[in-house]
């Protein structure tokens, strides 16, 4: 199907008679074309049922989020309720426009057709409102820098993203899973339902390791850790378990699941800041601790490097640790702690290739 699609674009230019640069923002509209497949060719295959925003109760007023299958690739409804996301941001119902993330501080930056948040930038009112400039106005502009072909790349990137399903809007998505947080003493760990699109980079803070991350066909085994083992429930009911998982995946069709997660990228990315922290106070350890310190560290920062190299390096560090500081109790010593750490995360984690749904990942 064909969209009109409003959007607007900074610029700088003169007139013939001026002789000074001036800024516009320019007003516009483009035609882009958009897949808009029958139901039938794009069925749905997963419903998220949505937990509150603290994740801790069932969220009647949120809508389910479908996930349907088309040419291979996942697409999901957007996510109103969210609308401080990055994905989903400024979603205006009930027309599914969605903001485009060209640029985010500009009101008419949405994806609709034939209209932004003013209208059809028609009226001098709405002009002023958003301060622009509509296109007809500055034909005669000598332009000296324009940002318009970065704004058309992104609008006809992001129309390749979505899927029309009737005045449906969605948009491609990766596969969701559930996250467990981080196990703290004696609480019950907290799950979470996202989609792998949003882990952002293995920088971030909660990007999740491979042993936190059980994929939505292994309901009875994620009910199994949240719950401890405790009360009843039946996995067929969900009446019987909100209240242990607040928002879930139900599966239609579990052929489309085959996600494995990479432990690689933040194996590297840990092992670097664990490196990093040891710097300042390296010099004092004994010459066996440093070599292999050294050569673990020349090994994190190999961005090209065989992950199996680095985990060779890992396990030399942590040896040549425990022989100058023998630990005590189960524990290594403090110095290899954090890299011991990763490195059981990396070998829970299985390799990263697609996989049938059965053979996943299963939590501890």
């Amino acid at each position: 199907m064909l969209l009109t699609v409003s959007y607007a674009f900074p610029m700088r230019g003169r007139l013939p008679r001026q002789r000074n640069d001036r800024s516009y923002y320019v007003a516009d509209q483009v035609m882009v074309r958009c897949a808009a497949p029958d139901e039938r060719e794009a069925p749905v295959v997963l419903r998220w049922h949505q937990a509150g925003m603290l994740g801790t109760r069932p969220d009647p007023e949120a809508p389910v989020v479908e996930f349907r299958i088309y040419e291979g690739q996942l697409y999901r409804t957007m996510i109103r309720k969210e609308q401080w996301s990055e994905n989903d941001r400024k979603v205006l119902t009930p027309h599914g426009a969605v903001a485009l993330a060209a640029d985010r501080e500009h009101p008419h930056n949405v994806f609709l057709g034939g209209a932004g948040e003013f209208g059809e930038f028609g009226g001098k009112r709405d002009r002023d409102a958003a301060d622009v400039t509509p296109a007809e106005e500055v034909e005669d502009v000598i332009v000296s820098s324009s940002g318009r072909d970065e704004v058309l790349a992104a609008i006809h990137a992001f129309a390749e993203r979505t899927l029309w399903i009737g005045n449906e809007v969605m948009v491609r998505s990766g596969e969701p899973v559930y996250v467990l947080e981080e196990a703290w003493g004696e609480r019950p760990r907290r799950v979470k339902v996202r989609t792998t699109d949003d882990f952002g980079s293995p920088g971030d803070p909660d990007y999740p390791c491979a042993e936190q991350i059980v994929r939505v066909d292994a309901l009875h085994d994620i009910l199994s850790v949240a719950s401890r083992g405790e009360g009843e429930y039946d996995p067929d009911d969900p009446d019987t378990f909100r209240h242990i998982l607040p928002g879930y995946v139900e599966v239609l069709d579990p052929g489309v699941l085959s996600y494995v997660h990479d432990q690689a990228p933040v194996f590297r990315h840990r092992l670097r800041q664990a490196v990093d922290a040891m710097c300042e106070r390296i010099h004092r350890e004994p010459v066996a601790v440093i070599t292999a310190w050294a050569v673990l560290r020349d090994e994190a920062r190999n961005e090209s490097g065989d992950v199996g190299a680095l985990a060779d390096a890992a396990r030399g560090y942590i040896e040549a640790v425990q022989g100058a500081y023998p630990s005590e109790g189960r524990r290594p010593n403090w110095r290899a702690e954090s890299v011991a750490r990763e490195v059981e995360h990396w070998e829970y984690a299985p390799v990263p290739e697609p996989e049938p749904a059965s053979s996943g990942p299963r939590p501890f």
